[in-house]
């Protein structure tokens, strides 16, 4: 007979299978309410299926950046900003959500913003790595490499060592692959990269034509 340990597994596994193809089931919604119907479309579908939340509970962290990151893709900066400031609840749930929100405002805000949205990420990567504890060592680093990134769409150089974070980054599923994606490639073109850069540009809009 299977133990218990195995089984919990098994069952952990089935799950875990089983909220991905709804994540990407979700995902494909929006983009088809976005590529038929338009923006307000896909915004509806994104509010119906993540609701815009206040208090980020720790199983909420990666809805919340989804949010955030089809937030960008919507070009609603206003959004942005507004549910940003509201946000409250676990350093770590907080962090993470408004990282991915400060990228979207970089990617949206005009060249000569940027620097200023680079700054915020700034801030944000700092508090986690002086308040957050050894067990939030990913997110340190995870934060600190979107951080690069924003600078990196100001011309800044970003060192190897981020740059492969943030292509892990670029791997993940939904808006949030999509939006660090097309940074990266804004970020490779500012820093003089631009066939690198053009590839990025390419992979996303294979999906969608949102950011250009």
């Amino acid at each position: 007979m299977l133990s218990g340990a195995v089984i919990g597994a098994v069952v952990g596994l089935v799950v875990a299978l089983v909220m991905l193809a709804q994540r990407k089931g979700s995902h494909a919604q929006r983009l088809k309410a976005l590529g038929q119907q338009g923006p307000a479309a896909a915004r509806l579908v994104l509010d119906r299926q993540i609701p815009p939340a206040r208090e980020i509970a720790l199983n909420k962290i990666l809805d919340q950046r989804e949010r955030m990151a089809w937030l960008a893709l919507l070009g609603d900066v206003p959004a942005l900003e507004r549910e940003l400031a509201a946000h409250q609840g676990k350093l770590t749930g907080v962090v993470q959500t408004n990282a991915m929100a400060l990228l979207g405002i970089a990617v949206r805000s005009a060249p000569e913003q940027r620097a200023a949205v680079a700054a915020r990420l700034d801030e944000l990567a700092a508090r986690i790595e002086a308040e957050g504890g050894r067990l939030l060592a990913l997110v340190k680093k995870k934060t600190r490499a979107l951080a690069v990134l924003a600078h990196g769409m100001t011309g800044v150089a970003m060192p190897p060592a981020e740059q492969v974070v943030i292509q892990e980054l670029c791997r993940e599923l939904g808006a949030v692959g999509l939006l660090v994606t097309w940074a990266f490639g804004e970020a490779l073109q500012a820093t003089g990269q631009t066939a690198q850069a053009q590839a990025m540009f390419a992979m996303v809009r294979r999906s969608t034509s949102a950011f250009g």
